[in-house]
């Protein structure tokens, strides 16, 4: 089965535009950590002379700018672990006042030290309406205002494993006693201590984790799957294996349900629950189509379904599946007859799904989609011909993907896709091409509704000779008598104007 629509078609047409050159000659400044906040995108890169440090943008080039030179030298602050944070990004760095890592945060303009000589075990985390963090002792810490921090409580496990996690406003992490091993425990921000909400047969290795309609499922030393709601009644297991070559990873929620895949020995299948041991099956397979492995890059979730790498006859090409065998199929065959496109990197920005593959006349390109086979096409040609520009590091800022990718002379930069695509302007609600003034009045109360074919789109309204101005819908008018003509104009959020304003003609006539 090949991808049929379900969706709609390809919103807009796209360019790809490198955002800047931070790095001069070809190694690339390695751009990371992509966080959007608010209007601005933050960023990770090391121009060549400062190190990595912490980098900012709002998509364009005059826009973007290193943030500060935290640690003066070559090797830099090398920042990491970045979270939003009511208007700035929280993050952890190292910073020469003590020569040890720190949690930062910083607007834009500047940086700031959270708590000072207090050095995290892992990156913060948004809990509510706070930022928290576990400190390498132990410590607990909170910011209301993500520019002080202060222990509010003390762990009483050791920090442990190497992931930590925001669910339902509570910090998440792996704490490890005497007595009952590596467990996980959550954390709700204030000074009550945290609570440990799992008791496992074996220390917990947390593997994945998927959230879903208030429930976490996670992925236990990649051989089973639980679900729970952070309390030990409601902790249970949901998949558990039979033999010691079974596992479980890369779960990926849509809607009350999590897809995860299994793997028995060398043999990988997609499968999915609903939180209990009765609703968790295997994804079905269609008729005619020969598995040899599953997924090897992370799935997402898009329009009501799920978007995957599989390994068939054909070679590993996209695919999709709404957890039925009659809603599972391939996206399309990008890689031609059995060539795989080993399709990678699977994103969501603008409405539109992008994953990189190789059609192995690019090279390793950027693709974009409308969950179509038709509408599944080549982005664009970053760096012509084989390698490609492997585009990595995704993340969805205003409505565009920005990426890093390889142009092939200028190494790894920061790239984003670009809509030149003008909206549609439709006037929903005319006036009268015949209005009549009665009585005393002198002129006419006039009243025009108007939308635009894309979402987020904002107006110019211009009467008979004037200027445009910036108008919304209803776009209420006085007019004299006389014939009178309204343009109105939809401008996109990539800042595209309508070509073709919209237009309405009516005459005014006083009654005699």
């Amino acid at each position: 089965m090949l991808g049929t629509g379900i969706a709609q078609a390809l919103p807009s047409e796209r360019e790809l535009v490198r955002v800047a050159d931070i790095r001069e000659g070809s190694e690339g400044s390695g751009v990371n950590w992509l966080t959007p906040v608010g209007d601005q995108l933050f960023f990770v890169a090391d121009d060549g002379e400062h190190g990595g440090e912490l980098w900012v943008t709002d998509g364009t080039e005059a826009g973007t700018r290193m943030v500060a030179d935290l640690r003066p030298g070559g090797l830099g602050s090398v920042p990491h672990d970045l979270v939003p944070f009511k208007g700035r990004v929280v993050f952890v760095g190292l910073v020469p006042q003590s020569g040890d890592f720190e949690v930062l945060s910083s607007d834009g303009e500047e940086i700031t030290r959270l708590a000072p000589g207090v050095e995290p075990y892992l990156g913060p985390q948004p809990i509510g309406d706070k930022v928290a963090f576990l400190a390498q002792g132990g410590g607990l810490y909170a910011s209301e205002d993500g520019v002080t921090a202060s222990q509010l409580a003390t762990s009483p496990a050791s920090p442990a494993g190497s992931r930590n996690f925001a669910f339902n406003g509570r910090f998440i992490y792996q704490g490890s006693t005497q007595s009952d091993g590596m467990e996980l425990w959550a954390w709700d921000g204030t000074a009550s201590p945290p609570e440990r909400f799992t008791n496992m047969p074996s220390s917990i290795v947390l593997e994945d984790v998927a959230f879903s309609q208030g429930r976490l499922f996670f992925a236990h030393d990649v051989d089973s799957v639980w679900v729970t709601d952070l309390t030990l009644p409601g902790t249970q297991v949901v998949w558990d294996p039979t033999n010691d070559q079974d596992y479980a990873r890369r779960l990926t929620a849509l809607g009350d349900r999590v897809f995860f895949e299994m793997g028995f020995g060398a043999n990988h299948e997609l499968w999915v629950t609903d939180g209990t041991p009765a609703g968790t099956q295997r994804v079905e397979q269609p008729a005619g189509t020969q598995v040899t492995s599953h997924y090897t890059a992370r799935p997402i979730a898009y329009d009501g379904r799920v978007y995957f790498r599989r390994d068939t006859d054909l070679g590993a090409e996209p695919w999709f599946t709404d957890g039925t065998t009659e809603g599972t199929g391939m996206l399309k065959n990008v890689g031609l007859s059995t060539l795989s496109s080993d399709p990678a990197n699977f994103a969501v920005a603008g409405g539109e799904l992008f994953f990189t593959a190789n059609d192995h006349v690019h090279g390793r390109e950027l693709w974009r989609s409308d969950g179509t086979a038709e509408g599944t096409v080549l982005a664009g040609d970053v760096n012509p011909g084989e390698p490609g520009s492997d585009p990595q590091r995704m993340a969805d800022f205003r409505g565009s993907l920005f990426f890093a990718a390889n142009d092939g002379e200028s190494g790894e930069e920061l790239w984003r896709t670009a809509d030149v695509t003008p909206p549609d302007t439709r006037i929903t609600k005319r006036p009268p091409r015949r209005i009549v003034l009665r009585g005393k009045r002198r002129k006419a109360r006039v009243v025009l509704r108007f939308t635009a074919d894309e979402e987020g789109a904002t107006f110019r309204c211009k009467l008979d000779r004037g200027r445009y101005k910036k108008c919304s819908s209803p776009h209420k008018l006085r007019v004299k008598p006389g014939k009178h003509t309204v343009q109105v104009q939809a401008v996109d959020a990539a800042g595209n104007r309508d070509k073709t304003p919209a237009k309405v003609t009516f005459r005014v006539r006083k009654r005699r």
